[in-house]
């Protein structure tokens, strides 16, 4: 058997996206307009919403590559509950009763009684649907939100079920059907979330479907990538072609351009192998802990007085990466390695991005 194979940059990136969501929601949390990249057609992406992107292109890259390693449905079901829920029904029940009491303008008792606070963590812990505010909780500030960031969970989820849906009946192996599914979802996000031409409104469950439509295409675009590794070059000259087709659909405003080749950019940056990057990834991944308790970690600082966007930026960035090594290191990774003893995944060798030659074997 090969060494152990694993993509530690792509942890680098996560943490890099988690940082890029604290600078963008530090403007509308200080009541400043959230700066846009680029106007996808008429869709505007902010910096929060493309590393938003960036989360799902990795996720839908990686829980592929999970599900083709270890096709089975108990312990992919497990794998995925123990990343996803412990230190997501942590950060709740901390903002509920920890950060609400704090700073609620009621009474500890009106607090505590009010059915706000129950129906809180009781729709959050399931996911149905998500709640951002808890009685009298940051009430003055510009965002009344609690933690504005858990919107995106319940869509991950739904990505996972999908990937365990296509895998049951035997598709998701055939990977025909998964860049179908992409280019159905690229066209459709042109024609609708991107020019409005299609009109498609809906809302179930608290998601609507040009979320579910955008980030479902994000983790398609990831999916296919992995799906098709062994028929897409990974070279430099690819990635700058890649890289200029993105600064063009940006320019230009083509969704098409632009999450054809970041989609790459993002795959083509985490399969690389770079020792400085895997020796920061022995430190921990931080990244789900940093965008779980960023938002409420801003929200406290606005409410003690900082006002500036860039200053809330800079000082809440090292505390919510503090807080983000102490969750993987007490909540994420003591949860999983628990949750995960009947659902540890064979070893398997697979074929990697060919640039630096063959990767032996992978393991998640």
């Amino acid at each position: 058997m090969g060494r152990r194979e694993r993509y530690p940059v792509f942890d680098g990136l996560r943490i890099i996206a988690a940082v890029v969501v604290i600078f963008s929601h530090a403007f509308p949390l200080s009541g400043h307009p959230e700066p846009v990249v680029t106007f996808l057609g008429e869709y505007g992406l902010t910096f929060g919403a493309l590393a938003v992107a960036t989360f799902f292109v990795i996720s839908g890259f990686l829980i592929t590559m999970s599900w083709s390693l270890s096709p089975r449905t108990v312990p992919y079901a497990v794998k995925r509950f123990a990343r996803i829920w412990p230190a997501f029904v942590f950060v709740v029940l901390a903002a509920a009763f920890v950060l609400g009491p704090l700073v609620t303008t009621l009474s500890v008792r009106d607090y505590f009684t009010d059915p706000g606070t129950w129906s809180y963590v009781a729709h959050n812990v399931f996911m149905a649907p998500i709640k951002y505010r808890l009685p009298g909780v940051f009430e003055n500030l510009p965002s009344h939100a609690v933690n504005g960031s858990l919107w995106t969970l319940p869509y991950e989820v739904l990505a996972y079920l999908g990937v365990l849906l296509l895998g049951i009946v035997g598709l998701m192996s055939k990977r025909a059907v998964v860049l179908t599914m992409f280019v159905v979802s690229l066209v459709v996000f042109r024609l609708d979330v991107a020019s409005h031409r299609l009109h498609i409104h809906a809302d179930v469950g608290g998601m609507t479907f040009a979320l579910l439509l955008g980030l479902g295409m994000w983790f398609l675009a990831g999916a296919t990538l992995y799906l098709y590794r062994d028929r897409v070059p990974w070279n430099l000259p690819v990635a700058a072609v890649a890289l200029l087709v993105t600064v063009v659909g940006a320019v230009v405003g083509e969704s098409v351009l632009f999450v054809g080749g970041f989609a790459y950019l993002v795959v083509f940056v985490g399969t690389r192998q770079w020792p400085a990057v895997e020796r920061v990834h022995r430190l921990g991944d931080p990244s789900y802990g940093i965008y779980l308790y960023a938002f409420p970690i801003q929200q406290a600082l606005v409410l003690a007085g900082m006002r500036g966007a860039w200053s809330l930026f800079l000082v809440a960035t090292p505390i919510t990466v503090a807080f983000g090594y102490a969750s993987w290191h007490v909540i994420e990774r003591p949860g999983m390695r628990r949750l995960r003893r009947s659902g540890r995944p064979a070893r398997s060798r697979v074929a990697a991005p060919a640039s630096g030659g063959a990767v032996p074997e992978i393991v998640t």
